[in-house]
Formats: C-alpha cells, sequence, structure tokens
C-alpha cells in the first residue's frame, strides 16, 4: 500500500489559520489549505466640487484594509473530518454576538460585538512581533465539496414501550340449583413494543471555506515626525531627519506583514556627504577639517561626547 505525503500547508503548523472569537476568547485553528488571499487598502477622499475649479478640493478620510482568504479543509480520515467540521461549525458561531443572560425574550441586551483575532503565517499578522489582527468578518461562505465524496457515521437508538393492561370480571356461578356472586377473575395483558431508529449524519471529506475581514489597526498607521533627539542625531551626522512609519522605529518598513524582516534598509532619502561630519550640534565648535588616520579615533570619541550632550544625556554634561 502507497503512502502518499499530505502537503505542508496542512500538516506545517506555520500554515495553520488561528482565528478567535474575542468577546468569549474561543479558539479554533484550522490547516491552511489556502487557495486565494488578497490584502486590499483603500484611500477615502471626501471630494466638493467648487465653481470654476477644474479638480475637486479632497479631504483625507482615511484607509481602510480588508482580506479575503478562501482556503480548503481536507480531511484524511473520519476522525479529522468530525473535528474539522466541528472548527468550521464554531468559525460560524463567531459571527454572533453575546448577549446577556441565557434565553432568547424580546428585550435582550447585547453585550459585545464579534470581534475577529485573525493570523495565517505572516501576511495575516502584526507588523510587531506577529501576533494576530483584530477585527470583524464581514461574512463567511461555507462550501463542502459533496463530489469528493465524505464519511457516514450513523448511531442506533432503541427504545421498547410496554404496556399492562389489568381486567376485572364479575361472574356468576350456578350449582346445584344455587346462585353464587361475586366472584372475581383477574385477567393481565402486557404488550412490549420495540423501537430501533437509526440516525445517520453525512461528514464531507473536504470544505472549501472563504471569508471577509476587516482589520482595525491597534498601532499608528502613518508617518511618524522625528524626535527632537533623532533630529539633533540627523543634523549632527548632516543628515536629514527621517520619517517613520509607525509608531516605532524599530517597525519602519515592516508594515503590513514583513515583521520578520531584520535590519530593514530604507532606500531613496536624502544624505550628504561624509565631509558634512564636522557639522556639530549648537554651542559646539571645531576647526577640524581633516586629520591623520592615527588621530581619527580620537575625533570620534570627542564627536560622540558631544552628540551625548546635544540628546541630553547626563553622563556628558
Amino acid at each position: 500500500m502507497s503512502y502518499i505525503q499530505s502537503p505542508s500547508l496542512v500538516t506545517n503548523p506555520f500554515f495553520r489559520i488561528k482565528i478567535t472569537h474575542l468577546p468569549t476568547n474561543q479558539f479554533i485553528s484550522l490547516p491552511g489549505w489556502v487557495t486565494q488571499f488578497s490584502d486590499n487598502f483603500t484611500s477615502n477622499w471626501n471630494q466638493q466640487n467648487v465653481y470654476g475649479r477644474m479638480d475637486p478640493l479632497a479631504t483625507f478620510e482615511n484607509t481602510q484594509r480588508k482580506i479575503t482568504l478562501a482556503f480548503d479543509v481536507v480531511s484524511a480520515n473520519l476522525d479529522e473530518a468530525i473535528a474539522n467540521l466541528a472548527s468550521v461549525n464554531k468559525l460560524i458561531e463567531f459571527l454572533y454576538p453575546v448577549y446577556e443572560g441565557n434565553s432568547r425574550t424580546q428585550q435582550n441586551t447585547l453585550k459585545a460585538a464579534p470581534l475577529i483575532g485573525l493570523e495565517w503565517t505572516n501576511l495575516i499578522s502584526q507588523p510587531h512581533g506577529g501576533q494576530r489582527l483584530v477585527g470583524y468578518l464581514g461574512g463567511v461562505n461555507y462550501s463542502p465539496e459533496i463530489a469528493e465524496g465524505g464519511f457516514i457515521r450513523g448511531d442506533k437508538s432503541v427504545s421498547t414501550i410496554e404496556n399492562i393492561t389489568n381486567d376485572t370480571t364479575v361472574t356468576e356461578i350456578s350449582a346445584m340449583g344455587m346462585s353464587m356472586q361475586g366472584a372475581t377473575v383477574d385477567t393481565t395483558t402486557t404488550t412490549l413494543e420495540t423501537t430501533t431508529t437509526t440516525r445517520k449524519s453525512f461528514i464531507p471529506k473536504k470544505l472549501n471555506i472563504s471569508l471577509d475581514y476587516t482589520v482595525l489597526h491597534t498601532h499608528l498607521v502613518g508617518w511618524a515626525s522625528p524626535s527632537a533627539a533623532l533630529q539633533a542625531a540627523a543634523a549632527y551626522g548632516g543628515q536629514e531627519a527621517r520619517y517613520t512609519f509607525g509608531s516605532r522605529s524599530s517597525e519602519n518598513g515592516r508594515f503590513p506583514n514583513s515583521h520578520m524582516i531584520q535590519n530593514v534598509n530604507v532606500t531613496n532619502q536624502s544624505t550628504t556627504t561624509s565631509e558634512a561630519r564636522t557639522v556639530l550640534p549648537p554651542g559646539e565648535t571645531s576647526t577640524w577639517q581633516s586629520l591623520p588616520p592615527h588621530l581619527e579615533e580620537e575625533r570620534s570619541e570627542v564627536e560622540q561626547a558631544a552628540l551625548q550632550r546635544a540628546l541630553g544625556n547626563p553622563d556628558y554634561i
């Protein structure tokens, strides 16, 4: 019997699709045989047409992110099919909110909206650390592929019904011309009925799932101006102060899905020549233009001290 190895999209934990219902912290993990992925970014502008102006006045509103993900859930045996179907059922339940109370009434109070945490490889994750994204599902399309077949699971239920009937009969007996009354005869009738019920379930072998996911940004998404310390350091080095994307300079260049990249080099930013290194922070002067190589190390130490003073380091003040 030949053995067919499952692809890494199914067996490797890195490719599993992890979905969390944030209000209840319920969690599922599905094998990630992804068939479609798209990450859509839409910038929204409010446009006002003005008389005599060829171009409308455009005011920026926001930039929205929506992810479309489609994947197959394939089961190799009955146990996997049952577990996968249960996970997909849980995913559909994640579309519903949390209410106060545990019964349906005319005045149910909504407690929490069905926010969803979603993670798949580095393509659906936070730019810092790779944690799950936060957002909500616009819907889930659940489509079993019936042509691929499935598994049938049957449960038998046996019930027995016992009927007992009691009959009391009054008889009149004549013997030797004498009449006797009041004799009774008890008759008991017992009936047994047995019913066998078989319940069958069809569990598809292959499930096609697709979902639309709107991302709610939980961190700064936009260009942040350099801090005073970074501006002083850039001026001291004869460079232009750089804007960084996000709230942390270490995240620059890693949004939306490159958090694993180290030492990101940002190109196409203006710099000056090495001669500009003689520029010192305010209050510092220097007559150095060029030094022999054996004095370059001493010069670097002096310049580092001046830089630390400009940055407010108390050890150098």
